[in-house]
C-alpha cells in the first residue's frame, strides 16, 4: 500500500532542481495531486491496490494549487495531474500538456457577501446569482484568477449585464480569502467546498452557487507530452485503475466521504467528518462510457469536450488572459488525448 505524502510545491522542485532523492524507480509514473474531488479516486487507486492489481508503480505529490502543479510540470515534476479546466489549458499552452480524460463537472464555486450587502437586499435572482446589476457594480470580489472560479463567478455576472471591468477582482487563494474577508476585507468572497461548508455560521449569504447557474466546467485528468510518448501503457493502466475505482460498486457517497475525510486531513485540508458527507453528495463522477462521449459525442456540432473547454477559452481569450496565439493554440483541437480512453472504452465493450 502506498502512502501519498503532501509536500510545499517550492520544495518540490527544490528536490527536482537539486537532485534530492525520491521513493520510486526512474519508471514509476509521476501523479500530481490536489485535495478536490478529482484526486480522491487517484487517491484510492494508490492505497486499496487498484495501481497493485496494473503491475505499475506510481508516485503522487499533492500540490496546494493548480498553479503549483503547473510550476511542477514546468520541470518535469509529474506525468498525470489530476487538475481543472483553466490550469489544464495553461499546461496545453505552455508545455504541450493532453486532456486525457474528463471525470466529472466540478462547478461548486460559492459567492458570499455579508448580510448587510445591497447585493443581499435587491431582492433579485438571475439564473443562479443574486443581486441587480447595479448592486453588484464597483464591488470588491475576492476570488483566485485564472481558475475555474473565475470563470464561473463571471460567466454568472455576465447574466445580470456586469463586466469584469465593472468589479475589482482581488486575486487571492480561497484559504486565504476566507480569513481576509473574515477580518473586514472585500464585499464579496469567493469559496469552494468544504472552505464554504461554515460560511453561514460567520453570517455570511451565499449569492450565487455554481452549480444553479448551468455553467459547465469540467475537471479531468492531463499527461506531459513527454509521458504520452515514453509511458503509454503506464498511463493507460493508471486510468484504467482510477475507472476501476468509480465504476465499482463500493465508490457510494459513504466511501467517497471517508476517503476524503482521509486524503483531505492527511494533506493540511481540515474537513470534518460531516462536511466530507456534504462534499461527497455534491460529486458525480463520469464513468468511462461517459468520459468516452465526452470525446467522441456530439454537441451543437462539436465534442462535448470541444464544447466545454473551447467555452472557457473564449471566455478567457475575452477578458485578455490568453493571447491570441495562446487561444488558437488550445482550440485547434491539439488540447485533447482520446486514444487511451478509445481504447479503455472499446475493451470494456467487449
Amino acid at each position: 500500500m502506498k502512502k501519498i505524502k503532501g509536500i510545499i510545491a517550492m520544495f518540490f522542485l527544490f528536490c527536482l532542481l537539486s537532485g534530492c532523492g525520491s521513493n520510486g524507480s526512474d519508471d514509476a509514473l509521476k501523479v500530481a495531486l490536489q485535495t478536490t474531488a478529482q484526486g480522491v479516486p487517484a487517491y484510492i487507486a494508490e492505497q486499496e491496490g487498484y495501481i497493485d492489481s496494473e503491475e505499475i508503480e506510481t508516485v503522487s505529490v499533492v500540490y496546494a494549487t493548480g498553479v503549483a502543479q503547473l510550476e511542477a510540470l514546468g520541470a518535469d515534476g509529474w506525468d498525470v495531474a489530476c487538475i481543472g479546466a483553466p490550469p489544464a489549458m495553461t499546461a496545453n499552452i505552455a508545455y504541450d500538456a493532453k486532456i486525457i480524460a474528463m471525470v466529472l463537472n466540478e462547478s461548486s464555486t460559492e459567492l458570499f457577501v455579508r448580510s448587510d450587502s445591497e447585493i443581499v437586499s435587491s431582492g433579485n435572482t438571475v439564473e443562479g446569482i443574486m443581486g441587480s446589476a447595479e448592486s453588484w457594480k464597483g464591488k470588491d470580489i475576492i476570488l483566485p484568477l485564472n481558475t475555474t472560479s473565475h470563470y464561473i463567478i463571471l460567466s454568472s455576472l455576465a447574466k445580470l449585464g456586469v463586466k469584469a471591468s465593472d468589479v475589482n477582482l482581488i486575486n487571492m487563494d480561497v484559504g486565504q480569502a476566507y480569513t481576509a474577508f473574515k477580518s473586514g476585507q472585500g464585499d464579496v468572497v469567493t469559496l469552494w467546498d468544504p472552505n464554504s461548508f461554515t460560511a453561514e455560521e460567520e453570517g455570511w449569504v451565499s449569492v450565487m452557487y455554481g452549480p444553479e447557474t448551468g455553467i459547465v466546467c469540467p475537471c479531468m485528468l492531463v499527461a506531459s507530452q513527454k509521458a504520452i510518448e515514453e509511458k503509454p501503457e503506464a498511463i493507460k493502466a493508471w486510468l484504467r485503475a482510477y475507472f476501476n475505482v468509480v465504476e465499482s460498486e463500493e465508490f457510494n457517497t459513504e466511501k467517497m466521504a471517508s476517503e476524503t475525510f482521509e486524503f483531505f486531513n492527511a494533506n493540511n485540508v481540515d474537513i470534518t467528518e460531516k462536511e466530507a458527507v456534504l462534499f461527497a453528495e455534491r460529486k458525480e463522477f463520469f464513468g468511462i462510457e461517459e468520459a468516452y462521449e465526452m470525446f467522441y459525442g456530439d454537441l451543437n456540432g462539436r465534442t462535448p469536450a470541444e464544447e466545454y473547454m473551447y467555452n472557457i477559452a473564449d471566455f478567457f481569450y475575452e477578458i485578455g488572459s490568453y493571447t491570441k496565439a495562446d487561444y488558437e493554440k488550445v482550440t485547434n483541437g491539439g488540447l485533447f488525448y482520446t486514444d487511451f480512453i478509445k481504447e479503455l472504452y472499446e475493451n470494456n465493450a467487449e
